[in-house]
């Protein structure tokens, strides 16, 4: 089985057990590189199946397939999203789908005292969306859906 992208060791790896899944083979192959990568992408002939691996990870191992000989396994880079600026914890996190601005910043460990909850700045593909954190708490605007690779930069308050 030929193994690529997000784990240790990239190669061709041997069916060493009889009903080996993909996981086993990701688990022969070191692991992957990223602990949150969701998804795995196992080729065959003309055929490509998604294993989800944050379901396989909480127990749900109905998307773990049975590996062939000459299958390909794939493990791509998972997208992240950047959280900068007065929050507690600055950094970059894994994106996922339906991850909001509100998600993103308590994985950013909340807002610093200091951050200005007026102006928080969103940026995605070289345009600047900026968004009212306040009125997002109190239900008076929606929080954004964000999406691969946006930049979240909380300001200072000036105050």
């Amino acid at each position: 089985v030929e193994v690529s992208g997000m784990v240790r060791n990239i190669g061709f790896h041997p069916i060493i057990m009889d009903h080996m899944t993909v996981t086993q083979v990701i688990v022969a192959a070191g692991g992957t590189l990223d602990t949150t990568a969701p998804l795995a992408i196992l080729s065959r002939e003309n055929q490509q199946f998604e294993i989800d691996l944050e379901a396989i990870q909480e127990g749900d191992r109905s998307t773990d397939m049975v590996v062939q000989s000459g299958d390909r396994i794939s493990v791509p880079d998972t997208p992240k999203v950047q959280v900068q600026g007065a929050v507690g914890a600055p950094g970059e996190i894994p994106y996922r789908p339906g991850l909001r601005l509100s998600d993103a910043l308590a994985i950013a460990k909340g807002l610093s005292q200091t951050a200005n909850r007026r102006r928080i700045l969103l940026m995605r593909d070289g345009e600047v969306i900026i968004v009212n954190y306040k009125r997002i708490l109190k239900q008076q605007e929606e929080d954004p859906e964000l999406q691969p690779n946006d930049k979240i930069e909380v300001l200072e308050s000036n105050v």
